[in-house]
């Protein structure tokens, strides 16, 4: 029988590849503005990149609740075993 703690790791695993891949984006997003590819902005681009610091941040909160959840899940399932 599955575990809810299994599909939550599920959950996690799915979050930490998007954690990843949003990294990725900010990196390029942030190449690319220095290649002077946002001149257009009033800002420089600088909108853009906070957009996907907050993006990659709000991914890495819900992460570590998530983390939590699934610890806290595995605590109470071993309890119930004992």
């Amino acid at each position: 029988m599955e575990k809810k703690s299994d599909g939550v790791k599920d959950v996690f695993k799915w979050l930490e590849k998007e954690c990843k891949a949003q990294k990725k984006r900010l990196d390029a997003i942030i190449k690319e503005k220095e290649k002077g590819t946002y001149y257009w902005f009033s800002d420089m681009g600088e909108s853009i990149v906070r957009e996907e610091e907050i993006r990659l941040e709000t991914l890495v909160n819900i992460k570590i609740s998530v983390e939590k959840y699934m610890k806290k899940l595995r605590h109470k399932e071993k309890e119930s075993e004992s």
